[in-house]
């Protein structure tokens, strides 16, 4: 009898210790199966966006400690790009991914950028998020596509590995155009656009109309933000005003896109009568005479657009891409994501979501529903996996 008390001890004992390491090990393999990892990833930042906060059930993988750092992007007879990298610390070779700013003056300082690369970084991800000046300065040209280009190479060489590319808003478009290069494309793993553009053409149209005609004929109807028709005159002031105008109020118009009031204030006081008219027809975005010069003006420079439009220039895009937009989305109105999913060769979109998680890059503003969370995280989720792959 004591020898069968004996033997049976470490059983009794022993079966506690064992199934409770089963489930640790269970535990590691469930949280880093690809899949799996990337679906609780693309949770922790849905939260941490949307609450600042990440639920403990998804915690364990977005608690990398993490560095961020300033570097040169150098650029072949031209300026070099600022640049900074967000570095896990404690994860050896993270996957790669250049994640690029919208038009906006704060560039790569710009808070929701900011928030989404940190996220990105302590889920185990490194990030580089250069800077773009034309973008910075409210104006879409070529040389950002280019600028593009050099940035994932320069990445994809620093960090020995293909990288991933995700572009936010007008980024999102000329991110596929920067792509659609075969020697850009053979360091790229996969390409999401948030909220891009697919005609420049077209989404000004939708500025002055406030109506857009998706790819399969349903329409959707919104006032344009006031931000859309700004930016058109803003790039082409000498459509809106006389010659001798557009210096002075080009100047008014920066400061108020670069939100600051009172350099605004200041450069209005020493305006011209006529001058200040000028400013009060382009404030009042969406007036019908400032619409009848963003029309004639879109019409002048269709070439220009067409230059900076994805439609037409992202026929050789050959890795996976993702496509997100905002269902309420009036900066870029949501119908561009079907005319980009048609536009690309046939199976390279991997997953395409209008969504009211978000209404143009921001969380939050469309009261969306739990099924929205749920076609979000998984969306998100085929995206990081690419990029983990």
């Amino acid at each position: 009898m004591a020898q069968d008390d004996a033997d049976q001890k470490p059983i009794r004992w022993g079966w506690p210790v064992f199934l409770a390491m089963l489930a640790l090990f269970c535990a590691f393999v469930f949280i880093h199966a690809n899949p799996i990892k990337a679906t609780m990833q693309a949770a922790a930042i849905f939260f941490e966006l949307n609450t600042n906060k990440v639920p403990l059930v998804v915690a364990p993988v977005a608690r990398h400690p993490a560095e961020v750092t300033n570097v040169i992007i150098p650029v072949a007879n031209g300026v070099a790009l600022r640049g900074l990298v967000y570095m896990p610390t404690d994860v050896e070779r993270p996957p790669a991914i250049v994640l690029f700013h919208g038009v906006h003056r704060l560039g790569y300082d710009e808070p929701r950028l900011v928030a989404f690369a940190s996220a990105l970084a302590r889920c185990g991800y490194q990030v580089l998020t250069p800077e773009l000046p034309e973008l910075r300065d409210y104006r879409i040209t070529p040389a950002t596509v280019s600028q593009m280009r050099t940035s994932i190479l320069y990445y994809a060489q620093r960090s020995n590995q293909k990288v991933s590319v995700l572009g936010l808003s007008f980024a999102g478009g000329l991110a596929l155009m920067a792509v659609d290069d075969a020697t850009v494309q053979q360091h790229v793993k996969a390409v999401l656009s948030v909220g891009g553009h697919a005609s420049f053409t077209r989404v000004a149209d939708y500025y002055m109309t406030g109506t857009a005609t998706g790819a399969d004929g349903k329409t959707f109807t919104q006032p344009p933000h006031d931000y859309g028709p700004l930016i058109l005159a803003y790039n082409h002031m000498g459509d809106y005003v006389p010659a001798a105008d557009v210096a002075p109020l080009t100047a008014v118009l920066k400061a108020h896109l670069y939100e600051n009031p009172q350099g605004q204030a200041l450069l209005e006081s020493k305006l011209t009568p006529r001058q200040a008219t000028e400013w009060k027809m382009l404030e009042g975005a969406n007036r019908p005479e400032e619409l009848a010069l963003a029309e004639a003006s879109a019409k002048k420079h269709s070439g220009e657009m067409d230059a900076v439009s994805p439609e037409g220039h992202i026929a050789d895009v050959h890795v996976p891409v993702y496509l997100l937009h905002g269902a309420g989305d009036s900066v870029i109105p949501p119908t561009e994501l079907g005319y980009l999913e048609h536009d690309l060769p046939p199976h390279t979109v991997h997953a395409a979501l209008v969504s009211r998680l978000i209404s143009h890059v921001s969380f939050g503003e469309q009261h969306p529903t739990p099924a929205d969370y749920w076609h979000g995280l998984r969306f998100l989720s085929h995206f990081l996996e690419a990029a983990s792959a």
